[in-house]
């Protein structure tokens, strides 16, 4: 049972994960964000095991939760955390993983293509490309392309959608692509930092 807290209006981040979570056989709970209070009783009442938003949401949420009496890491069964919209600090994983014993997993997304262009596997060594009709290039302030392992901003190819495919997109991050090889098997360049 999956709290999805990405909004279902005015940006396609909610129904975009909501049909991910329910493609992965969970049961997918549409909260959004705010009402802080009532996304913490539903999660205790339905005892939700995943929570799919931004890091700091999360991090508010145990907050909250704390200071209304409850102990998080006893009284809820959060085990797993999918994050995007903003990046997760090592700090904040280190405090989710060690303190309240969540996974965490991020992922890179482009709202204009329609969802993850890469995300992270277990091994959290850099984020995997999603699928082989996406191209990642980055490329220098002169123009050019860079080269692997060099910083850059990102350009986006996504041919996933063939009716509207997205040709070398820039949304204006910065990024390294790297062309080594990730010890959990996947061989599509990795986007090593964001």
């Amino acid at each position: 049972v999956v709290v999805n807290t990405f909004t279902y209006h005015m940006s396609p981040a909610g129904i975009l994960f909501h049909e991910a979570i329910r493609d992965c056989g969970a049961t997918a709970v549409p909260m959004g964000t705010g009402g802080t209070e009532m996304l913490i009783q539903t999660m205790l009442d339905l005892k939700v095991t995943g929570f799919v938003g931004t890091p700091t949401f999360l991090m508010n949420v145990i907050r909250k939760a704390e200071e209304t009496g409850h102990e998080f890491r006893h009284d809820f069964s959060i085990k797993k955390s999918w994050f995007t919209g903003e990046m997760l600090p090592p700090s904040l994983r280190k405090t989710f993983e060690g303190d309240y014993h969540i996974a965490t997993s991020q992922a890179y997304a482009v709202t204009e293509p329609g969802g993850a262009i890469a995300y992270e596997c277990p091994q959290h060594q850099g984020y995997h490309i999603s699928a082989e009709s996406i191209i990642l290039e980055t490329i220098k302030d002169n123009g050019q392309l860079a080269e692997p392992g060099e910083r850059g901003r990102i350009i986006v190819t996504d041919l996933r959608n063939y009716a509207m495919p997205y040709i070398r997109y820039e949304n204006g991050d910065i990024g390294v692509i790297s062309d080594r090889s990730c010890c959990c098997g996947r061989s599509l360049p990795l986007l090593e930092s964001i």
